[in-house]
């Protein structure tokens, strides 16, 4: 299921809500592919919930059906919302 809608607030890109599975993997381990739930999209990054923490700083490459998502990206923050739940922010990089 996908739900969709701009979030109001006073960033300077807008955020859409987007409620989906996709895949990413850490760049230093292009080989395993590792499961999130993207929750919110901007121009310049995405906010996912991962089953792992990531550091900041880390490259991952977003994996999608969608080639809009495909993009590489560097982890800007990361917080623990529950046991073994985290909700990452991510910005795009070239």
């Amino acid at each position: 299921m996908i739900k969709q809608g701009a979030l109001l607030n006073k960033r300077a890109h807008i955020r859409h809500y987007l409620q989906t599975e996709i895949q990413y993997v850490i760049e230093s381990q292009s080989d395993q592919f590792l499961k999130g739930i993207l929750t919110d999209i901007s121009d310049r990054g995405l906010s996912l919930c991962v089953f792992q923490p990531l550091p900041e700083g880390q490259i991952i490459m977003i994996k999608s059906d969608s080639r809009d998502l495909n993009k590489r990206a560097m982890v800007r923050w990361c917080r623990e919302l529950g046991d073994n739940i985290y909700r990452t922010g991510v910005m795009f990089v070239r």
